[in-house]
């Protein structure tokens, strides 16, 4: 695709789904710019809503209200989910509690990958996901040569607790790192560190 028409088409995927989301954003190669981007990517904290009541005194269990537009565009024929981590098309029930869907767009055939989060993971994994992969995994090697990790979807401080990230810019701010624009994420060479006084108003803010 043409970067034009990649934004067009993931403009409005995301309209689509924004009413089911706390929060949805574009990532990947689109984010960055790139000219000619191959797929979609996108990354989401779905919205979750208490469902019909199973019984007279029971409580409602909570649905997940992005599992509903997925399954509603698949009987649409707007989206053909298939399964993640295998080259071959085949086809695939997303789960609601899943944290990757994979799917294909009909009829244009343009790959979808959307990325569930929680409020406050939704930075982290917007960073990550935004790529580019030279740039994230520099990101996260950075991380581990300071004694932070990035585990099950967290960001973990040396002393073993985990850092909420609802926002990317408290990624680079924990990291001690500045704040990247997507479109400059080109690698590795791409990472700075903050002055030394920023990273102290940081780690006291």
């Amino acid at each position: 695709m043409r970067l034009v028409e990649a934004q067009a088409t993931a403009e409005a995927l995301l309209a689509e789904m924004a009413p089911h989301c706390h929060q949805v954003e574009i990532a990947g190669s689109v984010r960055r710019c790139c000219p000619n981007p191959h797929d979609l990517e996108l990354v989401a904290v779905p919205r979750w809503e208490p469902g019909p009541v199973s019984s007279l005194f029971g409580e409602a269990d909570l649905v997940n209200c992005l599992h509903l537009w997925a399954t509603a565009a698949a009987v649409r024929g707007r989206l053909r989910w298939i399964k993640p981590g295998t080259a071959e098309l085949i086809d695939w029930q997303p789960k609601p509690d899943g944290r990757y869907w994979r799917a294909l767009l009909q009829p244009e055939g343009v790959k979808l990958d959307l990325f569930l989060t929680r409020p406050e993971n939704h930075g982290l994994i917007l960073l990550i996901r935004t790529g580019s992969a030279e740039f994230s995994q520099a990101t996260m090697a950075h991380a581990l040569r300071i004694g932070w990790k990035c585990a099950g979807g967290q960001l973990w401080n040396p002393a073993g607790e985990v850092v909420p990230t609802p926002t990317e810019a408290e990624v680079f701010a924990a990291l001690g790192l500045e704040e990247i624009p997507p479109e400059a994420r080109t690698g590795a060479a791409a990472l700075r560190m903050r002055r030394a006084s920023e990273f102290s108003e940081a780690a006291h803010a």
